[in-house]
């Protein structure tokens, strides 16, 4: 290919780039049509420029086809856009749904999809499914409004997830219960150790007041479960070892310390003001995409991190989820904007996770 082509050619795979990095796998209610038209009017003196040298250098039309390819693309995006756009904060707050939802559901791949349900944290898993539920019954409030046309299949997937959601619910405590007693005291005690990490990942040396109390509760409850599982096993089946014993005396002091804790918390809120409560949030935000930048972005996946990425996903979860739970409460552009970004860079690192597990897969 002459110099001449090879420098078109390179110029429109970098205009593409720009449009896989700002439009591929993005929400359309979000996206900018600006960008949109700017790419396209970039892509039209290219496509003549290839097209006036394809008759006097060999691949020049494989070029002017790929650039009508992409034209093509960008033109059906453009109008895909500007329908779901016209139904105004509709389609945002659609969109936003849908995003929450995906990261939800990756989430739940990451924890429970093809692990056993014996050592599966079956808060998590309600937290999942009740989640799941409220975003179902906002969709059906926008179609109320909008119509049953819109954003069509949407509302299928969501109902679909949900259904997943609430069999897992039923089905992990189950799956404890049928096993030996011995057995379930084994993984009781796991289960245990699970609560006990996510308490050293989300709460340990962390500020109070950007914590999201919503979680401490839901582990402090299924700690509760599980200390009443073991005590079921202590006086009705006859598991009385030492370390059984241990394991219910470290449960119930879990118990109460969270309970102090959960107090804890609620007075560092009460003395924080918002705009401190957003920027704590933000900085610790700023925080995880600096690791993610550190650790992954343009490095190897054969050697990356997988499960240190699966917890910088889960933090960075927590702190969308606080937010999100606060922006509930008040109205506030700086929290709106905050809450956008954690969004889209969870986005990001989930999609990234899935690729590097894909890579692994692929190498074993």
């Amino acid at each position: 290919m002459s110099d001449a082509l090879q420098s078109i050619l390179q110029r429109v795979d970098s205009i593409h780039d720009r449009y896989r990095g700002h439009f591929a796998g993005q929400s359309r209610a979000t996206r900018d049509l600006g960008l949109l038209s700017q790419l396209t009017d970039e892509l039209q003196p290219l496509r003549a420029q290839a097209s006036a040298l394809s008759g006097v250098l060999p691949g020049g039309e494989g070029i002017v086809g790929r650039i009508d390819e992409y034209l093509a693309l960008y033109q059906s995006e453009q109008q895909a856009i500007s329908k779901l756009q016209a139904a105004g904060p509709d389609a945002t707050d659609a969109a936003t749904l849908v995003d929450w939802d995906q990261v939800d559901h990756q989430r739940y791949a990451r924890h429970f999809a093809g692990q056993s349900r014996l050592t599966r944290d079956h808060g998590l898993m309600i937290e999942l499914s009740d989640q799941s539920r409220g975003r179902i019954a906002a969709f059906k409030g926008i179609l109320g409004r909008q119509g049953e046309d819109f954003m069509p299949g949407v509302l299928d997937t969501l109902v679909a997830r949900q259904k997943m959601y609430d069999k897992e619910r039923e089905e992990i405590p189950h799956a404890i219960a049928s096993v030996s007693p011995a057995d379930r005291a084994r993984y009781l005690a796991t289960a245990a150790n699970g609560q006990f990490q996510l308490y050293r990942d989300h709460f340990e040396g962390k500020a109070r007041n950007t914590r999201r109390l919503p979680l401490i509760q839901r582990m402090t409850q299924q700690l509760r479960v599980i200390l009443r599982e073991m005590e079921t096993l202590r006086d009705r089946h006859g598991v009385n070892t030492e370390s059984h014993r241990s394991n219910i005396e470290k449960v119930s002091a879990r118990i109460t310390h969270h309970q102090n804790e959960m107090v804890q918390i609620q007075a560092a809120v009460g003395q924080t003001s918002l705009g401190d409560r957003i920027s704590g949030l933000a900085n610790e935000a700023n925080a995880l995409f600096q690791t993610y930048r550190e650790g992954y972005a343009g490095k190897a996946r054969a050697q990356a991190d997988l499960s240190q990425l699966g917890l910088l996903c889960d933090q960075l979860h927590e702190i969308g989820l606080t937010m999100v739970e606060l922006h509930e409460q008040l109205s506030n552009p700086t929290l709106a904007k905050n809450t956008a970004i954690v969004l889209e860079n969870l986005k990001r690192y989930e999609r990234e996770y899935e690729a590097i597990k894909a890579t692994r897969t692929a190498q074993a």
